[in-house]
């Protein structure tokens, strides 16, 4: 977590969204719950590996469906999923 707020830090956008290979993919959710709480702000990190990446997205916002947004660019995304709410 220690390293996105750095990243964070340098950046002012309105999304985060960051990547590396050496990140927990079983720690993301919980990291972009976090952040999204804290900087009010939708949150996507994800695991760089060599042929693909996997990650979590959160928004701080009641009510928006993360998996309709990811439904508007499917053509984009290998594979993706989710519940409404994250």
């Amino acid at each position: 977590m220690e390293e996105v707020e750095r990243r964070i830090a340098l950046k002012k956008d309105r999304y985060i969204f960051e990547g590396d290979s050496k990140w927990e993919l079983i720690l993301l959710g919980v990291v972009c719950y976090i952040l999204s709480k804290k900087y009010e702000r939708p949150v996507s990190l994800y695991r760089k590996d060599k042929e693909d990446s996997q990650g979590s997205i959160r928004a701080p916002q009641e009510g928006y469906n993360v998996v309709e947004a990811m439904d508007t660019c499917k053509e984009l995304l290998m594979t993706y999923g989710g519940h409404p709410p994250a």
